[in-house]
């Protein structure tokens, strides 16, 4: 009697397991997420999605480049100030700015009161043209 209720066992516990194979859904996101999972099981590399591309979203957002339409003058005058030409990106942006900024910094000045009001205005200069480029890249 023990092999019979051995082999009922088997039997129970294979229609009892979902195989892969044998699921069936309609559902294509279902059926992508379990291959997917099928193949994490199996050891294999996972795949990007195809609309992540080649390229991460910090890469991409890093090296994203400027509006392109006509600027505005306030916009170009912004660029004037940290010394750029309008079509630089973003890091050469935030490198100029904090370039200037620790050249023209206040404290640096502390021992002139002329330089100091001078280095003050510039920083501020700084800090303003800084916010505008900041706003028209959504940053």
């Amino acid at each position: 009697m023990d092999p019979l209720l051995d082999r009922l066992g088997r039997l129970f516990r294979s229609w009892s397991t979902d195989k892969p194979s044998d699921s069936f859904t309609a559902d294509p996101d279902q059926r992508a997420a379990e291959e997917e999972l099928d193949a994490f099981l199996r050891g294999e590399a996972p795949r990007k999605p195809s609309s992540q591309g080649a390229k991460s979203y910090h890469h991409e957002r890093s090296t994203h480049e400027a509006p392109k339409p006509a600027l505005d003058p306030k916009i170009l005058s912004a660029y004037q100030v940290l010394g750029l030409t309008g079509n630089e990106s973003w890091g050469a942006i935030d490198t100029a700015h904090k370039s200037l900024l620790r050249q023209h910094h206040p404290d640096r000045h502390a021992n002139n009161p002329r330089a100091y009001q001078e280095a003050t205005l510039t920083s501020q200069r700084l800090n303003e043209a800084f916010q505008i480029l900041k706003k028209h890249w959504g940053r």
